[in-house]
């Protein structure tokens, strides 16, 4: 029987264990951003950086918040698609660059 709440359970046990970075394009038709959110919602992780944006470049790279003691953070790709790095190479490298070591957005 499939299970309906799918990859939450992985991430409800990862919760605390581990830094976790999501990132989204904002343009990604196969997996929207707006879904991406929900789902992260659906987790009821306490949200301890609100969304903000970041720059890349001098342009918007996109927003990012945290959660759940900052260890979880959700990204997103300002207009990229579904292959955010094939698309925006650099804002990606950005975000996961900064993720990695612990920046700032």
């Amino acid at each position: 029987m499939r299970n309906p709440a799918g990859s939450i359970d992985v991430y409800i046990n990862l919760e605390g264990k581990y830094k976790m970075l999501i990132y989204s394009g904002d343009t990604d038709m196969a997996v929207p951003t707006y879904g991406t959110k929900a789902w992260i919602e659906s987790l009821n992780w306490n949200v301890t950086k609100p969304w903000v944006q970041w720059m890349n470049e001098g342009q918007v790279g996109g927003y990012s918040e945290r959660r759940a003691n900052n260890t979880f953070t959700f990204t997103t790709i300002h207009g990229a698609g579904h292959m955010a790095p094939q698309w925006k190479p650099s804002a990606t490298y950005k975000a996961i660059f900064n993720f990695v070591n612990n920046k700032p957005y």
